[in-house]
């Protein structure tokens, strides 16, 4: 599981921009997904109190929702996608939240507006990266905080037909750093936990209580190998919220558990896939003779009548087919 993370629905984006990736917290409740997302946001809203707050490509708007709850002195959400913050005016607008429509590469604000921007799984849907970057330290103040994520490419599931250009730990850094006098990374990764909790901390059920809880780590992993590489920025040094873990309920394990404990379903499903690979390959080898048999005839159109003549397979039955006739003559001859 620590490997598994999912692509979000796709909703439909403004000026036919085509269709855009966004998170729905409703739609993916207690999926893996979810405790990526939240988890991002619960982590900047330890930063959120007092200050004014960013939230550049908030989506439906719930992780500045949770900023501000967590205390933040106004926060301001902006999305490319006029639905989507239609979407989150209605539902978490308030009076230290508001939300705008904007672009990422040309945000609608004035220079040093921000004390904490964020900016979360964005910089992979857009090309002009660098642009963005800019941006997002054009409006921070001297002494804010900016905190951003991107998937790590070199972990990150291939094949996600929104992203643009994903970014290994070493390149986001490294475009960072080109606005940012001082960039730190930090890793976000999914794991499986074993809790012991009071009956209060078993029924908890949502991000924003923290649980008091001592959390230890079994498996190591070398830094570069996570799901997502985080970043917090500044023009001068800045500490990092504390560390976050965000537990969801497993669902994925239990799917893999239940699959396992079906083994006729396993092995009929085992042995569907096995024939369709044999119906694959058979129907490749029925094609490849086909494309065997036309790349011969079309070499042979492209062959000078005369050299045939003088290739030894051609020239030899051409020969045979001259002594034939001749003999036929010749019985012929003696006949009359």
């Amino acid at each position: 599981m620590d490997e598994t993370t999912h692509f979000p629905s796709a909703a439909a984006a403004p000026d036919s921009q085509g269709p855009v990736e966004r998170f729905d917290p409703d739609a993916l409740r207690g999926e893996m997904v979810e405790a990526e997302h939240l988890g991002r946001y619960h982590w900047a809203a330890a930063a959120a109190a007092g200050r004014t707050v960013l939230d550049v490509g908030c989506g439906t708007g719930y992780g500045t929702a949770a900023m501000a709850a967590a205390g933040a002195a106004h926060c301001t959400g902006v999305d490319v996608d006029a639905d989507a913050v239609a979407q989150a005016g209605k539902r978490f607008g308030a009076a230290n939240v508001a939300f705008a429509r904007g672009d990422a590469t040309s945000l609608p604000f004035e220079d040093a507006s921000f004390d904490l921007v964020t900016c979360f799984e964005v910089i992979e849907h857009v090309g002009e990266q660098r642009a963005v970057i800019a941006e997002l330290a054009r409006v921070l103040r001297p002494g804010g905080m900016m905190l951003i994520s991107s998937p790590n490419r070199d972990r990150y599931p291939p094949g996600n037909p929104f992203h643009v250009r994903e970014l290994t730990p070493g390149e986001l850094k490294a475009l960072l750093t080109e606005s940012f006098s001082h960039v730190r990374l930090l890793r976000q990764h999914n794991w499986i936990a074993s809790a012991i909790l009071d009956d209060d901390g078993f029924e908890a059920d949502g991000a924003a209580a923290p649980l008091a809880a001592d959390v230890r780590k079994l498996a190591a992993r070398e830094p570069g190998t996570e799901l997502y590489t985080l970043a917090v920025c500044g023009p001068a040094p800045v500490e990092p919220p504390p560390q976050q873990l965000l537990l969801t309920h497993g669902l994925e394990v239990r799917r893999w558990i239940e699959e396992l404990a079906e083994p006729e379903d396993t092995r009929r499903a085992l042995a569907a896939a096995e024939q369709e690979v044999l119906e694959l390959r058979d129907g490749r080898s029925t094609r490849m003779g086909e494309l065997e048999r036309q790349a011969y005839w079309l070499e042979r159109a492209r062959i000078d009548p005369e050299e045939w003549m003088r290739r030894r397979p051609v020239r030899l039955l051409f020969e045979l087919m001259q002594r034939l006739r001749r003999l036929r003559r010749r019985l012929r001859g003696k006949d009359g």
